[in-house]
């Protein structure tokens, strides 16, 4: 945090407007992992307005998505799905497949804890799809995490264990700690279920 405060103050002296941007999105990340979810809205809704003032849609792409974890959060679904949906449409314009996948599996998130099972599902198959076209393992990882979940509340218990056993197998490849323990808690889950 002190040296992304460091970075702002410079960039406001030298007058670096997308310098500006950047280094407020990075301080919302910090609020927004620290769970200071209103500091973390405020931060990123400065930077949006840089963006927009700069009409740089790929700062906007990534803020707008930034502002949706935000809102999804804070239980504010509704909220998070408009931003999320903004993000995706900038991201289709920009053709930013990577950006593309990250917000289909946004996406599915809040559909899934809306309860909307088979809008989840798509969603995170179409991120899985798009992450696996492109090679990016930790979005192919991400969206085998959510997949496997909606596919257990959908209640295809042999297919989420598949799901989880592939989400197991790569986030060990990839030496991803919460996603070795989430696969473990999915295993648990279909156990009990």
């Amino acid at each position: 945090q002190d040296l992304f405060e460091e970075s702002l103050k410079w960039n406001r002296e030298l007058g670096d407007r997308v310098g500006e941007a950047l280094s407020l999105d990075n301080l919302g990340l910090v609020a927004h992992n620290q769970s200071n979810y209103e500091r973390a809205q405020a931060i990123f809704e400065q930077s949006l307005a840089i963006y927009r003032e700069l009409s740089d849609k790929l700062g906007l792409s990534y803020t707008l998505l930034n502002l949706g974890n935000v809102a999804k959060d804070r239980g504010d679904f509704k909220r998070a799905n408009s931003l999320y949906n903004q993000g995706l449409d900038l991201k289709r314009e920009l053709g930013d497949k990577r950006g593309i996948a990250r917000a289909f599996a946004s996406l599915a998130e809040v559909a899934f804890l809306q309860g909307e099972y088979t809008r989840a599902a798509e969603w995170a198959t179409e991120s899985l799809n798009l992450s696996r076209e492109l090679g990016v393992k930790r979005g192919v990882l991400l969206a085998l995490d959510i997949l496997a979940v909606v596919v257990q509340y959908q209640g295809d218990t042999a297919r989420a264990w598949a799901l989880g056993e592939e989400t197991l197998t790569l986030a060990t490849e990839l030496g991803a700690q919460r996603g070795i323990a989430y696969s473990q808690e999915m295993f648990a889950l279909v156990e009990y279920m």
